[in-house]
């Protein structure tokens, strides 16, 4: 399985939530892959400065996430851009989660991993598949 991580995924990763530690895990055992949009890790940075959350604890989290070669960075690219631009106006979806979509059907991810309500809209007009919970 090929997961796409929204930032909320990345957040419950670093609360060690069960179900998205087990998605590492998996990924770590080489039963899955996951992508990671640059503009998750943006927000990621932001939440946790935001709420006095310990940069050194991201550091780590980032870290773990780099050990194996199953987790991937994805750099926002002109690609991406272009089709970000259109979900975002075609959808009425905000910038950064246009940007995570777009992400994700690119990189040939299979499920994104969210909980946002402007990322299960495009999953319900058959943009992406997510995973929420």
């Amino acid at each position: 399985m090929r997961y796409c991580a929204d930032t909320w995924f990345l957040l419950e990763l670093n609360k060690k939530d069960e179900r998205a530690f087990k998605i590492f895990r998996d990924t770590v055992e080489g039963k899955s892959r996951i992508v990671i949009p640059t503009i998750s890790l943006f927000e990621l940075i932001r939440i946790s400065i935001r709420t006095g959350e310990s940069l050194i604890k991201i550091d780590s989290l980032l870290d773990e996430l780099k050990v194996t070669q199953k987790v991937q960075l994805i750099v926002l690219d002109e690609i991406i851009a272009k089709e970000a631009a259109k979900v975002s106006v075609s959808y009425n979806v905000p910038a950064v989660d246009s940007i995570i979509a777009a992400t994700a059907k690119f990189s040939g991810s299979e499920i994104l991993l969210t909980k946002d309500e402007d990322l299960i809209k495009l999953s319900k007009k058959k943009y992406i598949k997510i995973e929420n919970w």
